[in-house]
């Protein structure tokens, strides 16, 4: 079965590479920064 993203392959090593990271956790304070950089906001 090929698996798929926005309509990209991915390979079964990265599917193995998000799912290493899930069991290791997640840091939320880094999660929510990456977010704001991502929108464009900056620091005050």
């Amino acid at each position: 079965m090929d698996r798929t993203m926005h309509g990209r392959p991915v390979s079964d090593e990265q599917i193995q590479a998000w799912a290493d990271e899930a069991e290791r956790g997640y840091d939320v304070g880094e999660m929510l920064e990456r977010r704001r950089n991502e929108a464009g906001e900056t620091e005050k």
